[in-house]
């Protein structure tokens, strides 16, 4: 056990925890004046001490022995995703919640994210490095990917499901996929995204509609001020128009920790999750985010 510890990234470990502290203090100023979400930055700090442990239990045990096993989990998994369509409540338009408890949630999607990599990196071990076949290995790959997918997306959840689409295009990359391979999937979706594009600029009130029909209405209101700002309703635009004021505001090195007038007034939503950038930059200015973003970049490049 002492050897395996020894093994482990100080450097990344330490980031990490930096990260967290970081994250509690940001998310006490950003909930600090709404009651409803009182001590929220406790409940924060004990699930990333869990979190940690975790992490460090995991690295304890052989990766070889959790990848053996990834068929055994994506299973697991699966049938998590699926439960949780009969037995899964609501949150924020996403019916992928399994309630453990009256204070207390949880979402498989999010948790098939780590089993996904797994799972995809055990089929990658088959390969030995070797060139990424498209009918052997490539179709194969994508439909086991496709099958989350679809299960996600059947639960209201565009965000989780689009996080397994980049999950599978970094496995690819990773996987050593061919340069024709990869430049045809890049054009492909390019052109299916500028069609997108073109479809729901021109065809906006028919596509409106159709996902009012289908309760879809909250992704057009995602949408909507990005794409076509002058059609956007002012519930679609409320978020990004005060969290983008937030930022500027908060201009080289902010207006200093709970003194964000945006955030500490409410007139920034999700100050705790979604938000949590809005703050810092906020309070910290162009200085707090940009270190932030540092860090994270260095997780990204160490883990590579």
């Amino acid at each position: 056990m002492l050897r395996m510890l020894k093994k482990m990234d100080g450097v990344i470990l330490f980031v990490l925890l930096l990260l967290m502290i970081v994250s509690v203090f940001a998310i006490y100023s950003g909930t600090q004046t709404d009651s409803t979400l009182a001590r929220h930055h406790i409940k924060t700090l004990l699930f990333y001490t869990a979190g940690f442990v975790a992490v460090v239990g995991i690295g304890l045990v052989n990766y070889k022995l959790v990848v053996k096993y990834a068929f055994y989990l994506y299973g697991i998994g699966i049938v998590l995703l699926v439960l949780v369509n009969f037995v899964g409540g609501p949150i924020n338009n996403a019916n992928g919640w399994i309630k453990l408890g009256e204070n207390l949630s949880f979402q498989p999607a999010e948790l098939f994210k780590m089993i996904l990599i797994l799972f995809l990196a055990h089929l990658l071990v088959k390969r030995q490095r070797n060139m990424l076949g498209f009918w052997r290995d490539i179709v194969p790959i994508g439909c086991w990917a496709f099958v989350p997918f679809a299960l996600v997306m059947i639960q209201n959840d565009l965000g989780n499901a689009l996080g397994y689409v980049i999950i599978l295009a970094a496995v690819f990359w990773i996987g050593n996929i061919k340069l024709k391979h990869a430049i045809i999937g890049l054009v492909i979706i390019g052109t299916t995204f500028f069609g997108f594009v073109k479809a729901y600029t021109t065809y906006h009130e028919q596509i409106f509609t159709f996902l009012e029909k289908v309760d879809r209405e909250h992704w057009a209101e995602r949408i909507d001020p990005w794409l076509v700002p002058e059609k956007a309703t002012s519930k679609a635009t409320w978020h990004t128009k005060n969290a983008g004021l937030a930022i500027g505001s908060g201009g080289i090195i902010g207006k200093g920790y709970l003194q964000g007038t945006s955030v500490q007034s409410g007139r920034v939503p999700y100050t705790y999750s979604d938000s949590i950038f809005v703050v810092i930059a906020e309070e910290f200015g162009f200085v707090g985010p940009r270190y932030s973003c540092y860090s994270t970049l260095f997780l990204s490049i160490g883990w590579c």
